[in-house]
């Protein structure tokens, strides 16, 4: 278990380092842009890095105490830290490409009739 805990808190850092690393490659130039990349990559080290302290901390504890059944008080939890970290990923991408759409932010009520009936 110490083993298997130890390499999923490495994957995890390994993950978040290589899509902060491709994220980083990614950029253009535009400020635009390159704010929404910074921006995912935080997400993603955040995310990473939260997840690999979660499963180090469960494997110190199992380290320590052995099958005395305190490491549950950070396992149980920790399959669901990882489904709040994937939702809270795409849901940062999916509000993050709203700033890179032009047409998104502005008011559809103030513009013409014309673009009214394309825009409803």
């Amino acid at each position: 278990m110490i083993s298997w805990l130890t390499l999923e808190a490495l994957a995890d850092l390994v993950i978040a380092l290589v899509m902060s690393y491709f994220l980083n490659r990614r950029r253009t130039g535009f400020q635009q842009t390159d704010t929404v990349l910074r921006k995912l990559t935080v997400y993603s080290i955040n995310t990473g890095l939260l997840t690999s302290a979660l499963a180090l901390v469960v494997m110190f504890f199992f380290a320590f105490y052995g099958f005395h059944f305190i490491h549950l008080m950070f396992f149980l939890p920790l399959g669901g830290v990882y489904t709040a970290s994937l939702l809270a990923n795409l849901h940062s991408r999916s509000s993050l490409w709203g700033e890179l759409q032009p047409g998104e932010n502005t008011n559809v009520n103030l513009l013409s009739p014309v673009v009214r009936e394309i825009h409803p």
